[in-house]
């Protein structure tokens, strides 16, 4: 039967020098999970050796007792559980160790959070995403220590997610991909020696590339809507998405302050909250009328509210689709492909990193632009026929 292993470490946060102490532990693997209980042992970098342990202190000796001490303890309580054939258990390891013993132990989400905390690297509307997965994890309830990691609690974590509604597919991707790279670090700072995602596959869902639209007819039903004062608002989020173009983590951006006036026309010029890509877009009589509506502060709900109730709005328009609020960024953009617009500019207005994001993203739309022209091209080549040939039956 698989056992755990154990080991003394010293200094496993890399601390300790000749002016700072480290901690010396003992740390117990098993099953791809790691604990690291404290000896209470706090050392100089000058006093730590591999070999002898306790070196350069006065209480050398007594010390290195105790180490190793604590270390046989653990040892014995894995050697009983072993005898009496026992599965290991985390959870009994630990009320064991309640019994007196001192830890250092650190939970997933103890972790997740103090290291969100320390991040400096993305920005505050990736920051409430990662805050709305740790909220996630909290009310789920099933993953808390690192030893909840396993491939059985994630796929049921993912369950959770779906039934709860909410998020799309892809959003729900996003939320494991967040968790993920928060467990290479655990793996990266030795709390836990792989991460349970390298064997599952889940579902990405629909890309925000491949959203759909809405046809100008849709959009004019959801504008003749007649509605309650809750969804009149749901309304003026998505056709402020609609006549701007912009994602709803910039909808609460827009303000006055972004707002300039060149060659009679009324420009938002702003920074994508997602990529920092500047976005720039005529700011039309529509947008300003809704705007000046709520003072220039729409006050926004939450994106999950936001996309239950555009499927009220939906509803209520009698359109059958699964809208989210990325579909009204999206009709924007077609609107302006489908009226002429070069997709330089329409990448420039979106706020597309690239011209090739633009591409990919209104591939349809673009093939369309080509048969079509293709079939005005056919069109025209058989009227000129047609002059230099007349029909006899004409």
């Amino acid at each position: 039967m698989k056992i755990p292993s154990t080991r003394i470490v010293f200094d496993r946060k890399k601390n300790a020098s000749r002016n700072k102490k480290g901690l010396v532990q003992i740390v117990v693997s098993y099953d791809r999970v790691r604990k690291f209980i404290s000896t209470g042992v706090k050392l100089y970098s000058d006093q730590w050796s591999e070999k002898k342990m306790v070196i350069n202190h006065p209480e050398s000796v007594s010390l290195t007792k105790k180490i190793v001490s604590i270390k046989a303890e653990i040892d014995g309580y894995i050697m009983e559980q072993r005898e009496k054939d026992r599965q290991w258990n985390w959870t009994e390891f630990s009320q064991w160790l309640d019994r007196g013993g001192e830890t250092d132990e650190v939970t997933f989400l103890e972790f997740y959070v103090q290291r969100m905390a320390e991040r400096n690297d993305i920005r505050e509307s990736t920051r409430k995403q990662h805050n709305k997965l740790k909220a996630a994890l909290v009310q789920f309830g099933q993953i808390v220590t690192f030893a909840d990691l396993t491939n059985k609690n994630i796929m049921e974590f993912d369950g959770w997610l779906h039934r709860r509604g909410g998020l799309s597919v892809s959003g729900v991707y996003n939320y494991h991909k967040i968790m993920r790279s928060y467990i290479n670090e655990a793996v990266r700072f030795g709390y836990i020696t792989a991460n349970p995602y390298t064997a599952l596959k889940i579902d990405k869902g629909e890309r925000d590339d491949m959203a759909g639209w809405l046809s100008d007819e849709e959009i004019e039903r959801i504008k003749a809507c007649v509605l309650t004062p809750s969804m009149e608002k749901v309304r003026d989020m998505a056709m402020l998405q609609y006549y701007t173009g912009v994602a709803y983590s910039d909808l609460i951006y827009i303000n006055k302050d972004i707002v300039t006036e060149q060659d009679g026309y009324t420009l938002l010029v702003g920074e994508r909250q997602k990529t920092g890509e500047e976005f720039v877009v005529v700011l039309m009589d529509d947008a300003k009328a809704i705007l000046d509506r709520y003072g220039w502060n729409m006050n926004l709900m939450t994106n999950q509210q936001y996309n239950m109730r555009l499927k009220i709005l939906a509803d209520a328009a009698k359109i059958d689709k699964n809208i989210t609020s990325h579909w009204f960024r999206r009709s924007a953009g077609m609107y302006y492909l489908n009226h002429g617009m070069p997709i330089e500019v329409v990448s420039r207005i979106l706020g597309h990193a690239s011209i090739k994001t633009t591409q990919k993203a209104y591939a349809k739309i673009l093939n369309k632009t080509v048969t079509d022209a293709f079939g005005k091209m056919l069109e025209n080549k058989k009227k000129r026929v047609e002059l230099i040939h007349p029909s006899t039956n004409s």
